[in-house]
C-alpha cells in the first residue's frame, strides 16, 4: 500500500504534473505534460512490475486531479503573477526530489504529508506579494 500511495503521488501530484495542467489551461502549451507523459510510461513500466494491475488504477485520481487543474487554471489565471508562478515550480521540485529519495529508500519520508504545500504556495506568495 505504501508503494501504491508513492506512485500515485508520482503520478497524479508531482510538480511537473500539476504545472503543466496549469501550464496547459493559461496558454494551451501542452509540452510540459507531453513530457511528462513519456517519463510517466517508462516509470509506469518499472512499477507495473511491483504493482501488477493496481497500477492501472493510478489513470483514475490521475485524470481527475489533473483534469481539475486544468479547469482550475482558467479562473485562477488573471491572479497569478510571475513570482507566484517560480515558487510553485520551486515546491514542485522539491516535492519531485523528496519523491526520488523515497523511491531510492535513501530517507524515509511520507511524500504524501508534502502535497498541501503545492496548494497553499500560491495563495501566500500572493499574501507575501501584497505586503
Amino acid at each position: 500500500m505504501e508503494l501504491y500511495l508513492l506512485v500515485v503521488l508520482m503520478f497524479s501530484m508531482s510538480g511537473m504534473g500539476l504545472f503543466g495542467a496549469l501550464s496547459e489551461g493559461m496558454t494551451g502549451d501542452s509540452s510540459v505534460l507531453m513530457s511528462k507523459a513519456v517519463l510517466d510510461f517508462f516509470s509506469a513500466v518499472l512499477f507495473g512490475a511491483a504493482l501488477g494491475y493496481a497500477q492501472s488504477l493510478i489513470c483514475i485520481p490521475q485524470l481527475v486531479i489533473l483534469m481539475g487543474c486544468f479547469f482550475l487554471a482558467q479562473v485562477i489565471s488573471p491572479y497569478l503573477t510571475d513570482i507566484m508562478i517560480a515558487d510553485f515550480k520551486a515546491c514542485g521540485g522539491v516535492l519531485t526530489i523528496i519523491t526520488g529519495l523515497n523511491v531510492a529508500k535513501i530517507i524515509k519520508l511520507n511524500a504524501i504529508n508534502l502535497v498541501p504545500a503545492l496548494i497553499i504556495v500560491m495563495p501566500l506568495v500572493g499574501l507575501y506579494c501584497m505586503i
